[in-house]
């Protein structure tokens, strides 16, 4: 799903950009990955219900959840990134549409390569397939239902999040003009698409017209762009106090969980009030808590802290590799078929597998990174 994954605040490697590294984001980024692989792992492995309600439906949403958290940190990073621009007056689109392919291209053609040569997914590589190949490539597959999703199930977010950054220009710029007018332009944008598909193309119920094209979730990336620029002109004297905090981030799930019964209760891709609006609930919610836990500084260092930065660092290569490789673990090998069967096995060693190759792609792709920043500045 996602991933939206690149802020200028660091790249795959660990290195700092102009803009400097907020900790707290990056691991409000690895929780969104994890959640989005247990909810794979849990739905590839049958999705039975867990006994715990609360859990069963934050599981049950991970996918949901966790891809939002992805679109709105990619808002936030971009008009973080975009702001710095401005004040040394370098807001140009050319030059920032060339550094952002150049994070994203390497993993995601890798991954594609890998894929399309050493994987089933060589059927595309035929006339009838071609035009998945070529769509992939410009990043415009998500913009037919068959095709977002049939080389690699999770690439449709880099599709929405590349056309997010064409966009990402002008939209910074007219955030600067309308402030505060700004989130209920797009969440209106979002929500009458949706009513659009819904009600009178009559496509409910469809996960490509509610999620996978750009107008359907343009609200997540206008609403994290608007929390960073609420979150440079409010002062930081209010949210000092850390039981503040802490209670804000409390309120954040119990509005996320509620949001969540909301949906249980009256559908996610429906017809419906609630089918027009859950996914801009969520985005919210989720602006909500970056607002207060993004500008609070971390301090010490545990394992659990250092694993997730460390999750985060390769956290796009991780997000690339996970949904295949679970897919074809559990269709070929007969050792990981019997692992899925226990709950107390199947997260951790799928989590790791994807873990692991999701590092082996980020170092690969670094190298492909540093020949071609080195060979443009020879």
């Amino acid at each position: 799903m996602e991933a939206a994954i690149h802020t200028d605040s660091q790249n795959k490697s660990g290195q700092t950009g102009s803009v400097s590294r907020n900790r707290n984001i990056d691991i409000v980024r690895s929780i969104a990955l994890l959640w989005v692989m247990i909810y794979h792992i849990w739905i590839l492995t049958g999705g039975a219900r867990i006994t715990n309600p609360v859990l069963d439906d934050f599981i049950r949403f991970g996918g949901e959840i966790g891809v939002t958290i992805f679109f709105v940190l990619s808002g936030y990073g971009i008009f973080l990134s975009l702001d710095h621009r401005n004040q040394t007056g370098q807001v140009r689109f050319l030059p920032f549409m060339k550094k952002r392919l150049i994070r994203i291209f390497p993993e995601y053609t890798l991954s594609l390569l890998v894929l399309l040569f050493f994987t089933s997914q060589a059927a595309c590589l035929s006339t009838a397939g071609l035009k998945q190949v070529v769509l992939h490539l410009v990043f415009l597959h998500n913009m037919d239902a068959a095709t977002a999703g049939s080389i690699n199930g999770a690439l449709w977010t880099m599709a929405v999040i590349v056309q997010f950054y064409l966009l990402a220009v002008p939209m910074y710029r007219l955030l600067q003009k309308t402030k505060y007018f700004f989130p209920v332009l797009f969440m209106a944008i979002t929500i009458g698409c949706k009513i659009i598909c819904f009600h009178y193309l009559h496509l409910a119920d469809d996960f490509w017209a509610s999620r996978q094209i750009l107008p359907s979730v343009i609200d997540n990336f206008a609403l994290g762009m608007f929390t960073a620029w609420l979150a440079q002109r409010k002062p930081l004297e209010a949210t000092n106090k850390k039981w503040f905090n802490l209670v804000m981030i409390t309120l954040c799930f119990v509005l996320l969980y509620l949001v969540c019964q909301f949906g249980v209760n009256h559908g996610i891709h429906s017809d419906t009030a609630s089918g027009y609006v859950w996914h801009t609930l969520i985005a919210l919610c989720v602006c909500f808590g970056v607002f207060f836990y993004a500008r609070k500084e971390l301090s010490g260092s545990h394992i659990i802290k250092r694993g997730l930065l460390w999750i985060s660092k390769y956290e796009y290569g991780i997000y690339i590799v996970h949904l295949v490789l679970i897919v074809n673990l559990l269709e070929y090998s007969t050792i990981l078929q019997k692992i899925s069967a226990y709950p107390a096995a199947k997260y951790p060693v799928f989590t790791f597998l994807s873990m692991f190759f999701g590092w082996i792609l980020c170092i690969c792709a670094d190298g492909i990174r540093t020949c071609l920043i080195t060979d443009k500045t020879r």
